[in-house]
């Protein structure tokens, strides 16, 4: 799979669109796939802001340590 922000980039105004877009679901949408999945194993509880979901997942997953931006800070970066 390719990131998906330098792949819109590279589709101009339409790609600026769908970041602008994305963006703006991640701010207000919910960790939620639509059907209750009682038997899930992800640690990330459903129907949470993404928001929150994205913090939970930073906190589990630090990576190397470095300081990570989120992903509303990443696509804000390139608009």
């Amino acid at each position: 799979m390719r990131p998906i922000i330098p792949e819109c980039l590279q589709r101009g105004e339409e790609g600026r669109r769908m970041l602008i877009v994305l963006r703006d679901w991640w701010q207000t949408g919910t960790n939620d796939i639509g059907t209750p999945r009682p038997d899930t194993i992800s640690p990330i509880p459903e129907g949470i802001a993404l928001l929150e979901a994205e913090r939970i997942a930073r906190e589990r997953e630090p990576g190397d340590g470095s300081l990570q931006k989120s992903v509303v800070e990443q696509i804000e970066a390139v608009l």
